[in-house]
């Protein structure tokens, strides 16, 4: 019963809590990520399929923080639209940030980094994706770690080159504007050690071709720095270690 104890005791020291991100030593990294502005300033290799890509900024018939409406309570919207041809999109962002993050504390294995995005469907299913990278250099050529949950294959020519998540629908009903939904990713402190720069990419299309943005809708796009509850020793083959 001693040896059963001890090993169980031994297994659950090996198996630490999972890690869980603290405050966050930035704001965020990306550019025009609300959108911020009625543009796509900010953003590279940006390919406008179809109607292309729509930075959309309302500003009448709805509310703001700064300027609230009770004719029109609802929530100003700020999103990028996109249309019936594959919009895709990528930024690269420096991971060192003067003052609050430096090479050093990348590589001390006590840090995270967190992505996120929402996504949402208009009218039908719809394909999009969301990845990250963290990268040794800023053309990402050598990859620390990856992020890639999208899996979908298309047929299509001018979706090919691309994996493809699917937006989720509503059970139920054939067509449906689907609600917003966060896709989020956390590099641990064991994927940051080297990294210096992250790349984030993310596209969607229209599956209905209809002429103009009718595609997925995306919002509020975010990479920070984190301080992590979990500290690694940056070796080859880093291992959790309680703080």
């Amino acid at each position: 019963a001693a040896f059963l104890g001890a090993l169980a005791a031994a297994a659950g020291a090996a198996d630490p809590p999972p890690e869980q991100l603290l405050d966050a030593i930035t704001e965020n990294l990306l550019k025009n990520a609300g959108p911020d502005l009625p543009s796509m300033d900010g953003w590279d290799d940006v390919v406008s399929g179809g109607d292309g890509w729509d930075a959309h900024i309302q500003t009448e018939n709805c509310s703001t923080a700064e300027k609230p409406d009770p004719k029109w309570p609802r929530e100003c919207e700020r999103v990028f639209k996109t249309s019936y041809q594959a919009c895709t999109r990528r930024q690269t962002v420096a991971l060192e940030v003067p003052g609050k993050v430096d090479a050093a504390l990348l590589d001390s294995g006590t840090v995270s980094v967190f992505v996120s995005e929402e996504v949402r469907e208009f009218y039908k299913v719809d394909k999009f994706f969301v990845r990250a990278a963290l990268c040794r250099d800023a053309d990402c050529k050598h990859k620390v770690a990856r992020w890639a949950p999208c899996k979908e294959e298309s047929s299509v020519a001018t979706e090919q080159g691309y994996q493809w998540c699917l937006t989720k629908g509503v059970e139920g009903k054939a067509t449906a504007d689907d609600r917003w939904r966060s896709h989020n990713y956390t590099f641990s402190a064991a994927d940051v050690p080297g990294a210096r720069y992250l790349l984030f990419e993310d596209g969607g299309v229209d599956s209905e071709y209809w002429t103009g943005w009718y595609g997925p809708w995306f919002k509020n796009a975010h990479v920070a720095v984190h301080k992590s509850t979990h500290s690694f020793a940056p070796t080859r083959s880093p291992a959790p270690t309680p703080k």
